[in-house]
């Protein structure tokens, strides 16, 4: 099981998944993001490309970097651009705002991916947060667990049959989220951020909003008003929902039990976000 047994999972302190991230997590640069070192001496001239999100942008569940989206548009784009991933797992909007902030880069072009759960950070400040539910909390089994790869594939196996409905809790939950008046207009102030800093330094911004691509249509209630919001002030949207509806879900998703955006997904925003950053240098 060590050996051969090796799979990105959406949740859980799984070994496989463990075993996933050691193997394919890298190559990590001197900022601690998951891309190669960027350095001002050789990039004076070029326009820069900010890509910041999370897991969706890091590329969890995509083996090879040069498969994720912020790759695939830099080998699309001329030698004039470079193309900086800024993202980490379980990232929110005020991370990525303190990122974008701190980078030793300045934009000229920021493409921001809103997740539809990224109000949850919002929601955790608030004091209401959705809670894994834990199994065998034993010790003498907890030892044996997380140390035999065999036992830790049963223990998991066990864990998805006992919380099957897992995933629609947590979807109620995502459900009070967006329903609550105040965690939309903190987490609007906090989208406000990275608008009002693209202003500030004259950066175009372009966001990508995420459905849950599991339930595509259940998300457009929600990735609709985010939508709504970033017209209103009038930024460029991707709007994923509208885009992959209907489609077949092996084509969106890594596998059934991760589902954070295939490699074949992310081609397609790649060449997106090429047309839309060609278009503007054509005019």
């Amino acid at each position: 099981m060590y050996c051969f047994y090796i799979k990105s999972y959406d949740y859980g302190a799984r070994l496989a998944g463990i075993r996933w991230f050691e193997k394919y997590w890298k190559p990590i640069n001197y900022l601690g993001y998951r891309d190669i070192d960027h350095f001002k001496s050789s990039n004076v001239d070029k326009r820069i490309i900010f890509v910041v999100g999370d897991s969706f942008i890091a590329g969890y569940g995509i083996e090879n970097c040069k498969d994720r989206m912020s790759d695939l548009l830099q080998h699309k784009l001329s030698e004039k651009y470079v193309v900086i991933n800024i993202a980490k797992n379980g990232w929110g909007t005020m991370d990525e705002y303190n990122a974008i902030l701190s980078h030793p880069f300045k934009p000229n072009i920021i493409i921001l991916s809103h997740c539809i759960n990224d109000l949850e950070g919002t929601c955790n400040r608030l004091g209401f947060k959705f809670t894994f539910p834990k199994l065998w909390e034993n010790t003498f089994i907890r030892y044996f667990v997380k140390r035999s790869y065999l036992l830790n594939f049963i223990y998991w196996k066990v864990y998805e049959l006992l919380y099957a409905d897992l995933g629609e809790r947590y979807w109620e939950y995502l459900q009070l989220c967006y329903s609550n008046t105040e965690a939309w207009d903190i987490h609007k102030e906090e989208i406000l951020g990275i608008i009002n800093y693209s202003k500030k330094v004259d950066a175009d911004l372009i966001v990508i909003v995420f459905p849950e691509l599991r339930r595509i249509q259940m998300s457009k209630e929600f990735t609709s008003k985010t939508v709504d919001f970033f017209n209103s002030q009038e930024v460029k949207v991707i709007d994923l929902a509208n885009i992959l509806l209907g489609r077949a879900l092996d084509e969106l998703i890594v596998h059934r039990g991760d589902g954070h955006p295939s490699v074949k997904l992310n081609e397609e925003i790649s060449d997106r976000l090429f047309y839309m950053i060609s278009a503007k240098e054509k005019r």
